[in-house]
């Protein structure tokens, strides 16, 4: 994590415009690990059924 902010850091500090100086995003391990896109494609699945 610490790598992936110091480059964070690094990338944003060339961004100019209307996002000029807006605070770098507070990055934290996903809770649910590796599977935590397992559970939002599953959680899009359940919304897609109950829609038909």
């Amino acid at each position: 994590m610490e790598a992936l902010e110091r480059r964070m850091d690094v990338a944003l500090s060339g961004v100019a415009g209307p996002l000029d100086g807006f605070p770098t995003p507070n990055m934290v391990v996903a809770q649910l690990g590796n599977d935590a896109n397992l559970y939002g494609a599953v959680q899009g699945a359940m919304k897609l059924i109950s829609l038909a």
